[in-house]
Formats: C-alpha cells, sequence, structure tokens
C-alpha cells in the first residue's frame, strides 16, 4: 500500500492532538478551553473582516486553465470570482467547467482553500483557524471541477485546490 505511512502518520498527529487536548482540559477545564477556541476563532473573524473592509466593494475575478486532465488533451477551464461587499465576500465559481473525465477535480473540501490565498494577501498577521472562513460563502456548481459528483476520481485535487489558491490571490491582488 502506497500511502500506509501517510496515514500512520495521521493517524499519529490525531494520537498526540487528543492527548495535547485532553492535558488543556485536564488543567484548564472544558468551559475553558471552549471559551478559548471561540474567542481564537471570533480574533481571526474580526481580522478578516477588517482587512475585507480595506478592499473596494467589487468582483475580482481570475480564470486559468489546466493543459489536460490527465486522461484526455483537452483543457481544462477554472474561473474564480470574488463578489466582495462590505466586511463580506462570496467566492464563486460558477464559471469553471464541468468536471472532466480524468481525475483533475475537486471534492467539495476543496471549495475554502482559496480562502488560504485570500489571507496571505489581506491578513497574512493573525492565525490561522476556522474563523477566517465565517466572512466567506461559496457557489459551486455541482458537476464541476470545483465539485465533482460521485462517481468520479478526485484523485488529483491537490492540484485542483492549490490552482484555486493561487488564484484567489490573484483576483483580490486585482483590488
Amino acid at each position: 500500500m502506497h500511502n500506509l505511512g501517510d496515514l500512520r502518520a495521521l493517524y499519529g498527529t490525531l494520537v498526540v492532538g487528543e492527548r495535547l487536548l485532553k492535558g488543556l482540559i485536564s488543567k484548564y477545564g472544558l468551559e475553558t478551553v471552549r471559551a478559548g477556541a471561540r474567542y481564537a476563532m471570533d480574533y481571526v473573524e474580526n481580522s478578516m473582516r477588517r482587512a475585507l473592509l480595506r478592499v473596494p466593494d467589487g468582483v475580482y475575478e481570475h480564470e486559468e486553465t489546466f493543459d489536460d486532465d490527465c486522461v484526455t488533451q483537452e483543457p481544462q477551464k477554472m474561473k474564480m470570482s470574488i463578489i466582495k461587499k462590505g466586511d463580506s465576500a462570496e467566492i464563486d465559481w460558477s464559471g469553471t467547467q464541468r468536471q472532466c473525465l480524468g481525475p483533475t477535480k475537486a471534492p467539495i473540501i476543496e471549495n475554502s482553500r482559496p480562502l488560504l490565498g485570500i489571507k496571505m494577501v489581506l491578513d497574512p498577521e493573525s492565525p490561522l483557524n476556522a474563523g477566517m472562513m465565517r466572512p466567506f460563502d461559496f457557489l459551486a456548481p455541482r458537476g464541476s471541477l470545483v465539485l465533482a459528483l460521485p462517481p468520479s476520481s478526485c484523485s488529483d485535487h491537490v492540484e485542483t485546490g492549490g490552482r484555486g489558491t493561487g488564484m484567489a490571490s490573484v483576483a483580490i491582488g486585482k483590488a
């Protein structure tokens, strides 16, 4: 099995994480740990919203094309629009083409990855946690390169997700 080492490493990080979390709860109590987590996410959300307020309201777009889908020689187009209004924004993938035959497409989890690009451009100094997602909505058409439907291989999702991060950096950089 080619990825047994990866699975063991992932399992190991979960074991260590569980031990550390239990240690925090044992030392400070469950409610204090929960309050700390809420505080950390609220802090990052507020920081991201302040960063978004510095960006003029509008639509920021970028598109890119893969040479192929690893099976056919057909180019694959991804298009992203960031619709920014006030202290929030929507990431819209509506211009992205339908899912391809090959594995160059992504499951739903990759739809939030572009936030890494936006965060690095607008708010690189605050911590990285789920609070940064709160100001954003996502629109991803089912059956597209960014929201593949089963049964479908998404084994090249890292390429698609990574491309989305870069596209978001370019799009929001146009502000």
